[in-house]
């Protein structure tokens, strides 16, 4: 179907599987109509559309978080709506909607410059930034939401307006770390640094060391400066040709570090990896910003899974010991299990407020587990919710009881998305939300309700 300024795509149209799903394709959406736009001009005119037909609208660009069971409404796919400008003198990036990291990755790394990208390339920029977003440097410049200069923004009424803090320092606040609750993001500005290379890479260790290499990681931890962000992850790896021979069928623990130090002390700093032993693979240099991706290698294929997380105010041993039954080798369908280090310039509040909460959290612990189909039986659902519950209940005496928006997964309860704001700042944000949508029009997402 086609209006007088937009195209809209049908359940039955030939586009309507491949727009309405992205990087996680479980629970698919099933939109009535999906929107396409290639510019803002589109992109305004599909949300005048919705508001003209009372339809609820789902945004989404490359579907890395999913805004959940979407049965009806609109649909805006912003793939198409994509572009970096760089301003090498004032070290900003303008990017649109949907904008992969690694096109704004490679656009700065020509000017020796570097955005806060996460640990994959192609998750979409402005939808891990205003979530907060959490990547590879982290503790050195903060959250990626703590460096955005102004936003535009299209809201539930249509109207299309570049907001700052001090054009409306509320709805300014809100939406960098409120994620899409308060309109449809059109492009960002965003703060750039002056990091052409850093000091980084990935250790693998081998199944009997998973427990004792993590007590040994959380020790290292505590002897390093804001300049180095680590994460440890506990994989259970498939028998597959693709990967490295050393790892193929293995159960690893995989301790991921980067550094914005110089390369001499860096190199010092992650020699006390040594304590854990000898590793299956990998190593630590200095490279490019351009390829800071490789550090973590995520995956880029589309697939289903469940995700899960929480925040945790420390580590121990007896937890550690707690965390490798629920979740280590041997335990019943075990999740990738990652502990994302914090602490550092994440502690800090930023140098214009947002909403970003729970910034005194040690760590993030969050769980992947693989799904056999997009629409798998309730029984497997059941099975990874038990796993899922298993491996929260291993944590519970480190447990803050806080998320963290950019880890929330599909399945996020009213009670979780409330979990990853300070009380205060929630009724500040349903207070926003009521002014900008108080009919709820964004709700496909982790929704913040109107006051």
């Amino acid at each position: 179907m086609t209006t007088e300024t937009i195209d809209l795509i049908r359940p039955g149209d030939p586009d309507y599987d491949q727009r309405r799903t992205g990087f996680q394709t479980f629970n698919p959406l099933r939109p009535d109509l999906i929107a396409t736009p290639a510019d803002t001009d589109e992109l305004t005119a599909a949300v005048r559309y919705a508001k003209a037909q009372g339809l609820p609208i789902a945004v989404q660009a490359t579907g890395h978080g999913s805004p959940g069971r979407t049965d009806g409404g609109l649909l805006i796919n912003t793939s198409r709506l994509t572009g970096v400008t760089i301003d090498p003198e004032r070290r900003t990036a303008w990017v649109a909607a949907g904008t992969r990291w690694d096109q704004v990755v490679a656009a700065a790394a020509e000017h020796g410059l570097a955005g806060l990208a996460g640990n994959a390339r192609s998750v979409g920029t402005v939808s891990y930034t205003v979530g907060g977003g959490i990547g590879p440097l982290a503790r050195r410049y903060g959250f990626a939401a703590d460096h955005v200069n102004r936003v535009e923004l299209i809201t539930a009424d249509g109207e299309r307006t570049m907001i700052t803090a001090d054009s409306d320092p509320d709805l300014f606040w809100a939406v960098r770390g409120g994620g899409g609750n308060f309109g449809v993001v059109a492009g960002i500005e965003i703060g750039l640094f002056p990091q052409r290379e850093l000091y980084g890479g990935s250790l693998f260790f081998d199944t009997p060391l998973i427990g004792s290499g993590l007590a040994a990681w959380y020790d290292w931890l505590q002897t390093l400066p804001d300049e180095v962000t680590s994460t440890a992850v506990v994989v259970p790896l498939p028998d597959l040709p693709v990967l490295p021979p050393p790892l193929r069928g293995k159960h690893v623990l995989s301790i991921r570090a980067t550094s914005t130090g110089p390369a001499d002390q860096a190199e010092e700093l992650f020699r006390g990896l040594g304590a854990i032993g000898d590793p299956l693979l990998g190593g630590f240099r200095t490279l490019p910003y351009a390829e800071i991706a490789t550090i973590n290698n995520d995956p880029t294929d589309p697939s289903p899974h469940r995700t899960r997380g929480t925040l945790l105010d420390g580590l121990d041993q007896g937890t550690i010991e707690k965390l490798i039954k629920a979740a280590g080798p041997g335990s019943e369908r075990p999740p990738v299990l990652e502990l994302r280090h914090l602490g550092g310039a994440l502690a800090r509040p930023p140098a214009v407020p947002n909403a970003v909460g729970n910034r005194d959290a040690a760590f993030t612990a969050s769980m992947i587990i693989g799904l056999s189909s997009a629409e798998p039986e309730q029984t497997e659902l059941d099975r990874v919710t038990a796993t899922q519950e298993r491996v929260l209940e291993a944590l519970s005496a480190h447990d803050t009881g806080g998320r963290h928006f950019t880890f929330l997964g599909a399945g996020a309860t009213e009670a979780d998305v409330r979990a990853t704001f300070e009380p205060d700042a929630w009724d500040r944000l349903t207070k926003i939300k009521s002014r900008v949508d108080p009919d709820n029009v964004f709700r496909y997402n982790a929704n913040i309700p109107p006051a």
